[in-house]
This record gives structure tokens, sequence and C-alpha cells, in this order.
């Protein structure tokens, strides 16, 4: 059985934080906390997935046929819910989100004079980057290097008491 790759476990809970879905009318929801708790109780609840976050072979062939079992209030992201559950054992890439913002350009009266135009069509040059990366080659190389670079570090712990001094005078 393959991990649940996409979510943070922690404590064998897997949660969906923060995952960008979508329903049918193309609206977008954030899965926030409390639902990150419920829809992981529903797919352990209904064997979906494991204490230990894998997704049984049963919970499979639901996600297979979109016939995951979702909390009511999850229901209308249903599609979205099971292609993120999907491509977690498929292996298939699933793209992250864009999350950058557009950002309006605030001007002072400067910016539409005719002289700052012209310097500016001069200044302002266009430049495109083109990359090409050997994903595999770059999956791989990431890999070996978060084995030997990743440290976790030691849990603290810090234990306070208190007391009462009573002065007998």
């Amino acid at each position: 059985m393959l991990e649940l790759r996409l979510f943070a476990v922690l404590e064998h809970v897997i949660l969906p934080l923060n995952k960008l879905v979508t329903n049918e009318k193309g609206e977008e929801h954030r899965i926030d906390a409390l639902e990150a708790a419920l829809l992981n109780n529903t797919l352990m609840f209904e064997r979906v997935a494991d204490v230990s976050g894998k997704i049984t072979p049963e919970g499979k062939e639901l996600i297979e046929n979109n016939k995951v079992p979702l909390p009511e209030s999850l229901e209308q992201y249903r599609d979205s819910i099971c292609k993120l559950l999907k491509s977690v054992y498929t292996g298939e890439e699933f793209k992250p989100e864009d999350e950058r913002q557009t950002i309006v350009l605030d001007t002072n009266d400067n910016f539409n004079k005719k002289e700052f135009q012209e310097l500016w069509d001069k200044i302002n040059l266009k430049t495109i980057y083109e990359v090409q990366f050997d994903s595999s080659k770059l999956i791989e190389d990431s890999k070996i290097l978060i084995d030997a670079q990743l440290n976790i570090g030691d849990r603290v712990y810090e234990v306070k008491t208190g007391g009462k001094i009573i002065n007998k005078n």
C-alpha cells in the first residue's frame, strides 16, 4: 500500500489542510482544519485509509469509482477530492495551485506624463527566460539531497512546577 504522500501525517492523522478543491460550478474552497479532521475520520471509519495513513485496496476501488464516502459539507467537491486521493497512489503529478496574486500598481500623477512614459519605454525591457529540466533527474537529485541534508531537531520539553510558601510568623 502507498502512503498518502500529499497529506501531512501527524500522529497517524491524514490532514489535507489548506488544499484547494473545486466543485462542478468551478467554485473553489480551501479545506480548513475542522474539515480536514472530519475527512480524515471519515476515510478511516469507512476503511478508505488505515490508521497509518495508507490507502486500502477497498479504498482504491472506491476512489476509482468516485464513490468515496465524504462528509456532507465536502460532498460538492467529490470529483476534486477523489482526484487528489487518486494522485497519491497512481504517482500522477498533482499540480500545485497558483497562489500568486495580481498586484494593482498605485501610481501617482507622474506616471501618466509624456516624459515618464518615454523614459519608461526606453528602460522597460521585456525579457523571456526559457528553461528545461530533466524531471526524473531533478526528482532523484532532490531525494538524495533531502535524505542527506534533512535535519529534524529533537523535541524539547519544558516542565514548570509551582508551589506556595506559607510564612508562619
